[in-house]
């Protein structure tokens, strides 16, 4: 009878183990093994204590599922494309712009509440996530057609500080057209691609052909601009310039402690065809502990630093 009581209790105690993992506490199948990503659908996954927050965890995920495929398409972009040298070097800012992607399309495929657990499995259609982006990237490239055709009509010095300004646009409109190329393959990017590439690349050849003569009564602060001027592909000319900047620096020198202290108000004037393009006053100082020029020297160290910070291009164009 006591060998009965206890087969008993142990089936029953067995049967209580068995009946705590039920099939319905179990995480369900499609958030452990969540569909692949195809030519039609993007999925992502999310599990959290509230709805909206595991909502937001699945668009997370669909987010770098995205990303993922950005990176695969332009690693494995073919080599004769005549962008893929540009690509390579803007694959940072495209991936930028594909985690900029908003999924407005997105809808709950499963959800399931388990204890205190929501899990959530979330798809995007690829066409519908298409054609959504596709019509905001046409409003932007309408915009910069409208505005490159203004500008080509502009002297050399209004077409660069004009493209200048527009750069950031066509930069952005560029890494656009490729995350559209990895929703939608069917998408050709490459002349938008190669289109803004070329307006960017337009700075550089305007440049070229503009003439610049520089003068400074101190040499070491007429280094510092000229130097700024080749790194930013600007021609250096006395021959017919376009642009005349002066450099007119008004040094005071003292002594203080055995150093030697130069302080300096550089004054600097662009001019083209006897207008006034932009002025710029910028106070330095520097020391030595040997001589006047060595204190010179190092106070054109910081007004190189404060040119840079001002931009070559203010300096040129703006007042």
């Amino acid at each position: 009878m006591i060998r009965f009581m206890i087969w008993t209790i142990a089936i029953l105690l067995f049967s209580g183990c068995g009946g705590a993992t039920s099939s319905s506490q179990a995480m369900p199948s499609w958030y452990l093994n969540s569909p692949q990503n195809n030519t039609t659908q993007i999925y992502g996954t999310g599990e959290a204590t509230n709805k909206k927050e595991a909502i937001n965890n699945a668009l997370a995920d669909m987010s770098a599922n995205l990303i993922v495929s950005v990176k695969s398409k332009i690693e494995t972009t073919t080599t004769n494309s005549s962008s893929t040298g540009y690509l390579k070097d803007s694959s940072k800012q495209v991936i930028t712009e594909a985690k900029k992607i908003t999924f407005t399309n997105a809808k709950i495929k499963n959800i399931k509440n388990i204890s205190t657990s929501i899990y959530v499995l979330m798809s995007v259609d690829r066409e519908e996530l298409f054609r959504i982006k596709k019509k905001e990237f046409d409003q932007e490239h309408n915009f910069i057609e409208q505005k490159y055709n203004n500008i080509i009509k502009r002297s050399k010095m209004g077409q660069i500080k004009a493209l200048i300004k527009l750069e950031p646009k066509l930069t952005k409109a560029k890494n656009k057209s490729f995350v559209l190329f990895a929703i939608n393959n069917r998408f050709n990017y490459e002349p938008y691609f190669t289109k803004y590439q070329n307006y960017i690349d337009k700075i550089d050849r305007l440049k070229s052909k503009l003439i610049i003569s520089l003068d400074s009564n101190e040499i070491f602060f007429y280094n510092v601009i000229a130097s700024q001027l080749n790194s930013q592909n600007y021609r250096l000319s006395k021959m017919a310039p376009d642009i005349r900047i002066n450099i007119s620096n008004q040094v005071r020198y003292s002594r203080a402690r055995g150093w030697h202290i130069a302080k300096v108000s550089s004054t600097i004037l662009a001019r083209s065809g006897g207008k006034l393009l932009s002025t710029n006053t910028i106070n330095t100082i520097g020391r030595s502990s040997s001589s006047r020029a060595n204190a010179l020297n190092d106070a054109s160290r910081q007004f190189d630093d404060k040119v840079k910070k001002i931009g070559i291009e203010k300096i040129l164009f703006e007042k």
